[in-house]
């Protein structure tokens, strides 16, 4: 699946904050702020991000809606 310069800045993001580094922890609503983004559509990437590949393949190519892919 290839990620738009949006979705790469916000996969190493959410990659940052999964670590354990208090330091750098940021609230949802942080990030969301910072990506201009609502904290619902961040909760919504985080769950396409952790799909299997074939299915991110799927919704990226809209044979199956991200709704459906991450219910």
């Amino acid at each position: 699946m290839e990620l738009s310069m949006e979705e790469t800045e916000l996969k190493n993001i959410l990659q940052k904050t999964d670590r354990n580094n208090f330091a750098l922890a940021k609230t949802q609503e942080d990030i969301a702020n910072d990506l201009n983004i609502t904290t619902q559509q961040l909760r919504n990437y985080k769950k396409l991000f952790t799909l299997i590949p074939e299915l991110q393949d799927m919704v990226e190519d809209q044979d199956l809606k991200a709704i459906t892919a991450t219910s």
